[in-house]
């Protein structure tokens, strides 16, 4: 899990190696290490922190280094400036990185309402015309409709909700904080939705859509 988030680069701000160079046709070189924040024992680099011993292992407290960058903040000599507050900061933002490489991060409000509002109008019109509050569903709640629905929120809907906080996680920097309330009340929204309709598994009590989302975008 830890290599996968880190994308196979070292979260070392100033290096950022590959960790898997090429060096020879068909053949690569592994000069990754998963280097421990806090010492995996109280005489390790960073070991006296009250962190329990059983911890040290979980993946919250690895990182992922090449070779050089792991024996740097590991020299006793340099323990004052690779902190485990100082690691903890590059794995956060490392691992931020690799997971919204490839989408876009704005400039401009304007240009981030244009693209979250072309995507919740075509969840809308799913919504509109297929949910279960349209025309179509109070007419015959148990008729083929239904199943038009799921199909559309299993290929639509789910598909742009995680595409729309891909976006607005890009670009929090655009946010103001009365916003991202608003923004993670929808996260919630739809990560329940998400659960209920791809596990198989129905539970009840999902939050609904946060009132005041849609506006937030709007030109």
């Amino acid at each position: 899990m830890v290599l996968a988030r880190s994308g196979g680069y070292c979260a070392n701000p100033s290096c950022r190696k590959d960790l898997f160079p090429p060096i020879a046709e068909g053949r690569i070189a592994t000069i990754l290490d998963l280097a421990h924040i806090i010492g995996q024992s109280p005489e390790g680099p960073r070991g006296d922190d009250p962190l329990p011993l059983a911890e040290r292992n979980d993946g919250s407290n690895i990182i992922v280094l090449c070779v050089l960058c792991h024996r740097i903040v590991d020299d006793v000599s340099v323990s004052d400036k690779f902190t485990p507050e100082v690691l903890q900061e590059w794995k956060r933002e490392h691992e931020r990185r690799v997971r919204h490489a490839g989408w876009p991060r704005y400039e401009h409000r304007n240009d981030l309402n244009e693209r979250i509002s072309a995507v919740l109008d075509v969840n809308f019109g799913v919504w509109r015309n297929l949910g279960p509050e349209s025309p179509t569903a109070q007419e015959n709640p148990l008729g083929e409709g239904a199943r038009i629905w799921r199909h559309e929120l299993l290929r639509v809907v789910i598909p742009n909700n995680r595409e729309i906080l891909a976006l607005l996680d890009a670009n929090r920097h655009l946010l103001e904080p009365q916003e991202l309330q608003v923004v993670e009340n929808f996260r919630v929204h739809a990560a329940a939705l998400d659960l209920n309709y791809t596990s198989g598994r129905w539970r009840a009590g999902a939050p609904r859509y946060p009132v005041g989302f849609q506006s937030l975008f709007a030109a």
